[in-house]
């Protein structure tokens, strides 16, 4: 009746099963982990639906009354809360089952943050745009939303090339008609985007290729390169290049990239045949549209094993002098290159055979 308090409790998803139209007191969820689901099975009415830890799903159902969703609380799920929706710090509001529509016939304060899937093309796409529910999640509030915090998941499948999906420039309407939606621009958690007024738009690199470290060693006769990524946006491949003076680079092999991902991504190549002496190599990163950048070279000194191919350059570091020793092939002149770490040519020197 209504004066029941009721408490979803415990690790395991559980679920409350009212009459149907029924009126309680209060629901509290406390599951004992911020994971742990509570279902709704039944669309009741409550003076107060209190999330105090864990995730309350909607389950398709209609409660009636306020949700307060308290630090380690979310309320996910589709459905229609008839009340006010109030999200405190460290909470969240995670509409939708991969994506959904949540309503809320109320007034909706985001202060912990609001959790967003995009699994498709939004509003402003070629060939039609996006569906509501279908290709991203969205809240359809009666009254007014303010929104404190965005992260926005993106879980799309890319499967074509260029990929269509998500595009800079495109845009999503997350929340849908709030009569007020507070007029300041979030910058999403995750991503390079803006938000306000209820609408999503992607930025022109929503994932760049964020390159974290670049590096190579010598093993054996053979010199190792590897380079990870912490995001990368419509990487077709990377190209790696090699240089003897740090100037003049040409492609010796390819390396498949992982497309779009926000995922730190791991990378390997192997040189089987360097060049005696310094191998400068950098890395070209070509999008599936053909585009490409640069990323800055590094450079490798290769002492061969075999006849005429070992090098040395002494001291290191080197303030007004630098020399050079090699192992020269009878009757070969030589000519060394001395370059800065940007590739630029500082000097060069012509050596005669002998």
């Amino acid at each position: 009746g209504g004066s029941a308090i009721l408490s979803l409790v415990g690790s395991g998803t559980n679920s409350f099963q009212g009459t149907g139209g029924g009126n309680y007191r209060q629901l509290y969820i406390a599951k004992s982990t911020a994971a742990s689901r509570a279902l709704l099975n039944s669309s009741d009415n409550f003076l107060l639906i209190a999330i105090n830890n864990g995730v309350l799903d909607l389950n398709g159902k209609s409660p009636g009354g306020p949700i307060d969703v308290n630090a380690g609380g979310t309320l996910g799920g589709v459905g229609t809360v008839n009340g006010n929706v109030l999200c405190s710090a460290g909470g969240s509001v995670s509409p939708g089952n991969s994506p959904g529509i949540l309503s809320i016939n109320g007034n909706l304060t985001v202060n912990g943050t609001l959790i967003m899937e995009i699994a498709g093309r939004g509003d402003n796409m070629g060939g039609g745009p996006g569906v509501a529910g279908t290709d991203f999640d969205q809240i359809v509030v009666s009254g007014s939303a303010i929104i404190s915090n965005l992260s926005v998941l993106f879980t799309g499948t890319i499967i074509t090339t260029p990929p269509t999906f998500p595009a800079g420039g495109d845009t999503y309407t997350l929340i849908s008609g709030s009569a007020s939606i507070g007029s300041s621009i979030i910058t999403p958690i995750n991503i390079n985007g803006a938000f306000s007024g209820g609408i999503l738009m992607i930025g022109n690199t929503a994932f760049p290729v964020e390159l974290l470290y670049f590096s190579g060693s010598v093993k054996g006769q053979a010199i190792h390169l590897a380079w990870a990524t912490a995001t990368e946006r419509n990487n077709d491949y990377m190209a790696v290049e090699r240089s003897a003076d740090g100037s003049r680079f040409t492609e010796i092999g390819r390396v498949k990239g992982t497309g779009n991902t926000l995922e730190r991504q791991e990378y390997v190549f192997v040189d089987e045949k360097p060049l005696p002496g310094m191998n400068y190599y950098r890395l070209r990163q070509v999008d599936f549209d053909g585009a490409f950048e640069y990323h800055k070279p590094v450079g490798l000194l290769f002492e061969s094993k075999g006849p005429g191919l070992g090098f040395e350059v002494f001291p290191n570091p080197a303030q007004e002098q630098l020399q050079a020793r090699w192992i020269s092939l009878p009757g070969q002149p030589a000519t060394l290159f001395l370059t800065d770490t940007s590739g630029r040519l500082m000097a060069k020197r012509s050596i005669p055979a002998g």
